[in-house]
């Protein structure tokens, strides 16, 4: 998150330490969402590896995460804190309609309209 969220990263210095944990978890887990649309050039990959990440999350509610570091971190938070998913998965919704309303643009004149 320091990396590629500086600026997020510096907004949670100042958070207790169980709040720092859940915010670092939280935007780490956009990082991951916005490099998984940003690091392909295909849009269909990009909701295959958004729909991973939505898999990954319930996953890490059942204490089951994948083995990446960002999915073991948010199952640490959520065995910690008593997060809805639900909410996390609609972040993720947002973002895998974000990529289908961009898929769906053919023209400039579409994009305007």
């Amino acid at each position: 998150v320091r990396r590629y969220d500086y600026e997020n990263y510096l907004c949670t210095v100042p958070l207790k330490k169980e709040q720092r944990h859940v915010a670092i978890a939280l935007r780490a887990l956009n990082v991951e969402l916005i490099q998984s649309i940003e690091s392909v050039r295909e849009d269909d990959l990009a909701l295959v590896r958004l729909q991973w990440w939505k898999d990954a999350v319930t996953k890490a509610r059942e204490g089951a995460a994948p083995q990446h570091p960002v999915a073991i971190t948010l199952q640490e938070t959520l065995r910690k804190q008593p997060l809805n998913t639900r909410w996390i998965k609609r972040i993720i919704d947002t973002r895998i309609d974000d990529v289908k309303r961009v898929k769906a643009v053919q023209s400039m004149e579409q994009l305007e309209a």
